[in-house]
């Protein structure tokens, strides 16, 4: 093989490779937009590609939620509190999905526990709301919403400056949702102390 077949072997085994890098650097604003790094499900069909994000995910399960049953008086999120986290939805939208996160997750625990799960303050978070689903403490509805707010969690986690201010939002509010239902679960749970 003499240089010039080379050359030609190398152009030929180059283009594609070339051709897609130079479409990758034409379309690069586009396609940050597609938001690729918080697709959760990327699926290639005949007649395309389908993406399935987080944020679709917590939105079907909000609206899943449906209505919540009225609370007791005097309960719920405190003003200042709320503006406390709207402040730090503000400065820091993943560190808000993190807090309002651990808050939820401290009353699932509790729930948990008082329901009669022994170990609930030692297993892991996820196999604390398998549990809960299958004793049927919590809905089905309540349990995918869980679950989304996890994998909220994990994403700001990986990147805290990366969430915006509208889905950290919509992720409190979720959790939020959660912590209604579960306050009024637990006014349920037979292991209930009595004050």
């Amino acid at each position: 093989m003499d240089t010039l077949e080379f050359i030609a072997a190398m152009t030929a085994a180059l283009a594609w490779p070339l051709v897609v890098l130079v479409a990758v650097a034409m379309l690069r604003p586009q396609l940050r937009g597609l938001r690729l790094g918080r697709a959760k499900r990327a699926k290639v069909t005949a007649t395309g590609v389908d993406l399935e994000f987080f944020d679709e995910q917590v939105g079907v399960a909000s609206s899943a939620l449906g209505p919540l049953p009225p609370a007791n008086q005097g309960e719920g999120t405190s003003p200042v509190a709320e503006a406390v986290v709207d402040d730090l939805i503000k400065t820091s939208p993943g560190s808000a999905i993190v807090g309002e996160f651990a808050r939820m997750e401290t009353e699932v625990r509790e729930l948990a526990r008082m329901w009669g799960m022994k170990d609930a303050a030692s297993a892991t978070f996820s196999n604390v709301n398998d549990w809960l689903h299958r004793q049927a403490v919590l809905g089905t509805n309540t349990y995918e919403a869980i679950t989304s707010l996890m994998q909220a969690r994990e994403e700001a986690l990986q990147d805290l400056s990366g969430v915006d201010r509208a889905r950290a939002r919509r992720y409190v509010k979720l959790a939020r949702e959660v912590q209604s239902r579960t306050k009024i679960a637990a006014a349920q749970a037979p292991n209930t102390p009595s004050r």
